[in-house]
């Protein structure tokens, strides 16, 4: 298959959040999101840089996000900042960034 040089400006991933609960026991939850497609150049300035501040410079958006009452809220303002405040959604979600900016989606 030939390569296609053009790509759109933007790339979705699965991505899997592992947190811990109260008891110690993991939990694992699932969101989609969306990131902006870099370049190069781009990706090079991004490299050494905080988890939260990689995806603060590249999500668009987060699907699948609730509140404590498991209902569905939008990826805009305060919950933009939540989410950012939380390591291990951080990690997941730039883990994601840099898979699917580097290599493409991983195969099962």
């Amino acid at each position: 298959m030939a390569f296609k040089l053009t790509k759109s400006p933007t790339f979705k991933a699965t991505v899997t959040i592992e947190t811990q609960d109260d008891k110690g026991r993991t939990e694992k939850e699932t969101v989609v999101a969306t990131y902006r497609r870099c370049n190069e150049d781009e990706l090079s300035d991004l490299e050494g840089k905080k988890n939260s501040e990689v995806c603060r410079a590249v999500l668009i958006n987060v699907e699948g996000m609730v509140d404590a009452e498991r209902q569905p809220v939008p990826y805009e303002g305060d919950n933009v900042e939540a989410l950012l405040m939380i390591p291990p959604a951080t990690f997941a979600l730039a883990a994601a960034f840099w898979q699917g900016s580097r290599m493409g989606r991983a195969k099962n």
